[in-house]
């Protein structure tokens, strides 16, 4: 068995123990395993060690317009949950309450370098805390973020990403 495949078949088993389906598992170990190889890694500072390292990332930053209506949903709504008895509804949205203002809500943006500026790939954003962590919504936009940074095209004499038009035509 090759080292590539020693660490798909790793990430598959933590993906498989999160609780996530077979194929969605092997889906999102293959999407980690690549993202692995493409991402930018950066001090505290947010400066890259190396320019030539990567060319993606994930910027997680506050969610400042959502609303603990969005947020419960119907998570806590006894008409909604009626085989929950309405005490231990009423407990967990005081937990839940109590989570969001200690660990804030954040969101998550798939941002890929063009060869000039990063751009905006993929966004979610309303998780509490680290929630967004392995929660398949990250998986999303790190594959999303991948196709498009595969997706660009560099003049190769001046190395400058070239400009698709609305045509379809490719100038640099």
């Amino acid at each position: 068995m090759t080292k590539r495949n020693k660490q798909l078949l790793r990430l598959y088993r933590r993906e498989r123990a999160r609780g996530f389906q077979a194929e969605w598992a092997l889906s999102n170990a293959r999407t980690r395993l690549e993202w692995e190889k493409h991402e930018v890694a950066e001090h505290s500072s947010g400066e890259p060690i190396d320019p030539k390292r990567g060319n993606v990332r994930l910027r997680v930053v506050p969610d400042d317009t959502c609303s603990l209506e969005d947020l419960e949903g119907d998570c806590f709504n006894p008409k909604a949950n009626p085989d929950i008895p309405a005490s231990h509804l009423q407990r967990d949205r005081e937990e839940f309450i109590a989570k969001a203002n200690r660990e804030g809500v954040w969101g998550i943006i798939g941002e890929y370098f063009d060869g000039e500026v990063w751009q905006h790939a993929d966004s979610c954003f309303g998780f509490v805390g680290d929630d967004w962590k392995h929660s398949g919504y990250d998986t999303d936009i790190m594959q999303s973020t991948l196709d498009h940074a595969h997706a660009i095209r560099v003049c190769r004499a001046c190395g400058r990403p070239r400009i698709q038009r609305q045509d379809g035509e490719v100038r640099a």
